[in-house]
């Protein structure tokens, strides 16, 4: 009766043991609930207390079972024998001893405390870790900011952008963003006389000035390629499409005949489909002081083709033959990426324009776009 007495006593300890620990246990998860995770967001924060309580509930059965194997027959516990004696355990005649069938309050903190820290470490690292995240995000944020903050505010998509925001600039080599986007600038030569703006697309001059090799590849007449300013050049198909895709746009060929001297040919509608549709050209309201319209004539509804992307509609390829990319038909009526001239033979594979039957053989050509109807105000 008295081992069962004092028994009984230690359970009662260690049970208020128990509920003084379990209440620091809240304590100091709550302290550090308020300390390290103010800062999350609503979704973390509902995970994390998931977390908590799930390790609040492992820890009170572990507590349970503490309590349970305390009672539990173990060395030193009173058993009967067969005639229903009761005798005392092996070693400790005459009863019970505390410290051998019951675990004390030390063992129990100490116990308490490894979980508490098992409980702390994980949340600790996942604070950091959502800390080096928002550090990062933070760095992304002012990156973005600086990229923006060096961005110009005013993007002109063609060189009528710049003359209609500076009337009287002079003409020469200007930035376009004909996509809108800030990372993608093209260099053009303008022409910003009074009521100009024209953003050329082609230049040739056959002198020591410059002189480049059309002969080039789909990817190379696609980007553009030359020296706006500086020599011959092109402006690059993706850059058409782009400008012309968004709005009506007109253009104008200037071309110089060897010997018979200036003509013009202006259109009222100038398109370059995408290059899922190979570029197509599309071009009408043709006028001028060259009598035939060479270009619609043969052109219009093209695709474009180069010596390693052949698109014509004969079997042989007629920019490999003619040395250049164009918009050939049975291959052309004009081409003005061809070689220049180097000799009088009007009929050789060089730059030119059929007029009357004839062709004119070019030594200069400007080639030019601006919006449909482009005017400003004196």
């Amino acid at each position: 009766a008295d081992m069962y007495n004092r028994v009984g006593r230690d359970l009662e300890e260690m049970g208020s043991v128990v509920d003084r620990v379990d209440g620091q246990v809240m304590r100091e998860v709550h302290e550090f609930y308020d300390m390290q995770v103010k800062n999350m967001t609503e979704a973390q924060l509902t995970r994390l207390e998931l977390h908590i309580n799930s390790k609040i509930n492992s820890l009170s059965d572990k507590m349970e079972s503490i309590v349970s194997g305390a009672v539990s027959p173990t060395a030193g516990s009173p058993t009967s024998d067969r005639n229903g004696l009761v005798h005392s355990g092996s070693g400790n005649p005459g009863g019970c001893s505390n410290t051998d069938n019951v675990i004390s309050s030390e063992k129990i903190a100490a116990l308490v405390n490894a979980s508490i820290n098992s409980l702390m470490a994980p949340l600790l690292a996942n604070q950091m870790d959502f800390m080096q995240k928002q550090n990062v995000l933070w760095s992304q944020l002012n990156s973005s900011l600086e990229d923006l903050r060096e961005q110009p505010s005013f993007l002109p998509r063609d060189c009528s952008d710049h003359h209609w925001h500076q009337p009287h600039a002079p003409s020469g080599v200007y930035q376009i963003y004909p996509t809108l986007d800030p990372k993608m600038p093209v260099t053009v030569m303008c022409d910003m006389e009074k009521s100009s703006g024209w953003t050329e697309v082609l230049r040739r001059h056959n002198s020591s000035w410059g002189l480049t090799s059309f002969n080039r590849t789909w990817r190379e007449y696609s980007q553009g390629f030359g020296l706006p300013g500086q020599g011959e050049h092109w402006m690059g198909l993706r850059w058409l499409h782009a400008l012309t895709y968004r709005q009506p746009y007109e253009a104008e060929i200037i071309m110089h005949d060897i010997e018979q001297g200036t003509f013009l040919a202006t259109y009222n509608t100038f398109r370059i489909d995408d290059e899922a549709r190979l570029y197509r050209l599309v071009v009408g309201g043709f006028s001028g002081n060259v009598t035939t319209d060479s270009l619609g004539i043969t052109h219009h509804n093209e695709p474009f083709s180069t010596p390693d992307h052949d698109n014509d509609d004969l079997p042989e390829n007629c920019a490999q033959n003619n040395q250049g990319g164009w918009w050939f038909a049975s291959c052309h009526r004009t081409t003005l990426t061809a070689p220049f001239p180097t000799s009088d033979d009007r009929d050789a594979k060089t730059i030119r324009w059929m007029k009357d039957n004839k062709w004119l053989v070019l030594d200069d050509v400007i080639f030019r776009i601006r919006p449909a109807a482009y005017t400003i105000l004196p």
